[in-house]
């Protein structure tokens, strides 16, 4: 586990080294984008370091949007409408 601690460590240390480089003169969106991946990369990197398996990042966004999801599907999805010629012969009355 030292190893993979150590590897981590220097791999977050090289990211943050590079990316720091242009801080100042970045802008938000790209310092926020900067934050978003490295946040990840610690995410992992502890998955990494643990040795065990860590939840995943789809599975999480599914469970969050599965609702919503399924209600637009209904939405949109377009209505059948039955044939007509089909149920002539059922009708009693024609």
């Amino acid at each position: 586990m030292g190893e993979r601690v150590l590897v981590f460590l220097l791999t977050a240390a090289a990211a943050l080294i590079a990316g720091m480089q242009d801080w100042k003169g970045a802008s938000r969106k790209v310092r926020l984008v900067f934050v978003l991946i490295m946040l990840y990369a610690g995410y992992t990197g502890y998955g990494y370091i643990v040795d065990k398996t860590m939840p995943n990042l789809p599975d999480g966004v599914t469970f969050a949007f599965e609702k919503l999801a399924v209600r637009i599907d209904k939405v949109l999805k377009p209505q059948t409408i039955p044939d007509p010629s089909k149920h002539k012969e059922d009708s009693a009355d024609e």
